[in-house]
C-alpha cells in the first residue's frame, strides 16, 4: 500500500515503487483502448463502437426524454474528444454544458489549443492568426496576431486538496499549477508579461464534473446514484466536496493527451463511482479525482467482475478514504 498524502492508494503494479511513475488504479498499457487523443480503459462493460456508445434516450443531467436530445462528447470536440454518447442531452442542458466547456476552450485555454492545433470550428480565423496580449514594463497592453507555431503557452490548473466529500472539508480559495510547455516560446518576449488564459475554479469543476458523469453513464449505464448534477447545473456552493487533486506531480506521458478512467472508491464501509481525469498528460500535468456517484454499501458489479477477470495484480482496488466519513458532505 503506497501512500499519496492522506490518501492510500493500492498500487496496480507492485513491481513499480514511484507512484508518479505509474497510472494509479489504471490498468497495464495494453488493456487501454486509444480513442485519437483520448485513452480510456477497455476492462470496464460498455465500450464505444467506432468512437460511440450505445444511445442513452433520456438526459443524462434532467432525466428529460421528451423533445430532441442531442449527443454529447464526453471529453468536449474542443480538447480532442471524439468519444460520443448519442441522445444524451436535453436542449436546455446542452446550452448550459456548451457555456462552461466554450469558456475552458476559449478563455482558459484557447492559446494552448491553436498551439495544439486541437479541433476548432473557426479555422479561418485561426489562420490569420491567434490574438496575443503582452505587456511591457512601465507600458500599457498590447496585442497582435502570432502564427499557432510560434505561439507563447502554458497550461494553468487549480490545485485541489482531496474531495472535501470524504475529508469534511470545504475550500474557498485555491492556488494555481502553471504546466510549462514550451518555455523556449516565451524569450522572444524577454520581460514582458504575457497573458496566457483565465483560471476559474467553479467553470473548470463544472467542466470535470460533466466530463466524469459522462463517463459513467456512457459505461456504467444509470447503476449508481448521481453526486455530481448540481455541481454541474453550477447550483452547488462548493464543486471541491466532489472534485480534488489526486498527484500534481507527474511525469509526462509520450502517446496520450488526456487519460480518464473510472475506478471504485471506499469509505467508512459505503462504495462510490470514482473518475481519474487527467489532461494533457503528454505535458506532465496533474490528475484530478471525481466523486461520480454511490453505489451503498457494495462495490459496483462492473468493478467487481473487472477484479475477478483479470489476472492477478493487473488491477486492484486503487483508492481507499481513511477518514470513513461516508459522504459528510452530501
Amino acid at each position: 500500500m503506497n501512500s499519496c498524502g492522506d490518501l492510500k492508494l493500492d498500487h496496480p503494479h507492485p513491481e513499480v515503487q514511484d507512484t508518479a511513475a505509474c497510472a494509479v488504479g489504471g490498468l497495464p498499457e495494453g488493456r487501454m483502448r486509444q480513442l485519437g487523443e483520448v485513452a480510456i480503459p477497455s476492462a470496464l462493460c460498455a465500450e464505444p463502437k467506432n468512437g460511440a456508445f450505445a444511445p442513452v434516450g433520456e438526459c443524462i443531467y434532467c432525466g428529460q426524454t421528451k423533445g430532441k436530445l442531442t449527443t454529447e462528447h464526453i471529453l468536449m470536440y474542443a480538447l480532442g474528444g471524439n468519444i460520443l454518447l448519442p441522445k444524451s442531452s436535453c436542449e436546455t442542458c446542452g446550452k448550459r454544458t456548451s457555456k462552461f466547456e466554450q469558456f475552458i476552450a476559449r478563455d482558459m485555454w484557447g492559446m494552448a489549443r491553436a498551439a495544439l492545433k486541437y479541433p476548432t470550428r473557426n479555422k479561418h480565423r485561426i489562420a490569420r492568426g491567434y490574438p496575443v496580449i503582452a505587456q511591457p514594463k512601465n507600458t500599457g497592453a498590447v496585442k497582435f496576431l502570432m502564427p499557432a507555431d510560434k505561439l507563447p503557452f502554458m497550461l494553468a490548473f487549480p490545485e485541489l486538496p482531496l474531495p472535501g466529500f470524504f475529508t469534511g472539508q470545504t475550500i474557498d480559495t485555491f492556488s494555481a499549477k502553471a504546466v510549462q510547455c514550451r518555455p523556449e516560446r516565451f524569450k522572444p518576449f524577454g520581460n514582458q508579461r504575457v497573458y496566457i488564459g483565465a483560471l476559474d475554479l467553479q467553470i473548470f469543476s463544472q467542466f470535470l464534473a460533466k466530463t466524469a458523469h459522462a463517463l459513467a453513464r456512457a459505461q456504467l449505464g444509470s447503476t449508481f446514484q448521481p453526486l455530481l448534477l448540481d455541481v454541474i447545473a453550477g447550483s452547488r456552493g462548493s464543486a471541491s466536496d466532489f472534485i480534488g487533486t489526486l498527484r500534481p506531480e507527474l511525469e509526462a506521458e509520450d502517446a496520450t493527451h488526456h487519460r480518464m478512467q473510472l475506478v471504485p472508491l471506499e469509505s467508512g464501509g459505503q462504495h462510490y463511482v470514482g473518475a481519474l481525469i487527467r489532461l494533457f498528460a503528454h505535458f506532465g500535468a496533474p490528475e484530478y479525482v471525481v466523486v461520480v456517484g454511490g453505489t451503498g454499501d457494495k462495490i459496483h458489479p462492473v468493478f467487481a467482475e473487472n477484479l475477478r477477470n483479470l489476472p492477478p495484480g493487473a488491477w486492484r482496488p486503487p483508492l481507499f478514504f481513511p477518514y470513513g466519513q461516508g459522504g459528510g458532505s452530501a
